[in-house]
């Protein structure tokens, strides 16, 4: 759990590493990624900027396959089943066959809502107003 527990202490009952984990494999995609890869079915599913959802194979780095959709992606995919999720800035979810790739469907959501606040995320300056990253 995040930071150790509910508590976030940052401490964790379990053994640290043994020795520092090194770089297994390197994969680029054609924009940012802002999102966090979900791992399942021995894949990393991770969106980019340039407006797909790849599939990367866990063990090799090697492409499975990549799924366009209208904008850019920058939210963390969600994998249930078959299926990988994943919203696109064109404004909708897309469900794609986590085997293939194939657009199983779509739907249409009322897209973002950007904001701004103070001290969002608890970045520093408190009283300046920012907008949400």
């Amino acid at each position: 759990m995040f930071r150790g527990g509910l508590a976030h202490t940052g401490r964790y009952s379990g053994a640290g590493l043994r020795a520092a984990p090194r770089v297994a494999w390197r994969f680029h995609t054609g924009g940012r990624i802002f999102g966090s890869p979900a791992i399942a079915r021995g894949a990393a599913f991770i969106g980019s900027a340039d407006g797909y959802v790849y599939a990367v194979d866990a063990a090799s780095g090697a492409l499975r396959w990549k799924a366009r959709t209208g904008g850019r992606v920058a939210s963390s995919p969600a994998v249930a089943g078959d299926r990988v999720f994943v919203g696109s800035y064109d404004g909708k979810l897309y469900a794609l066959d986590a085997a293939s790739g194939t657009v199983a469907w779509t739907f249409r959501t009322g897209g973002e809502r950007r904001f701004a606040g103070r001290h969002l995320h608890g970045f520093p300056p408190d009283a300046e107003t920012m907008p949400d990253p």
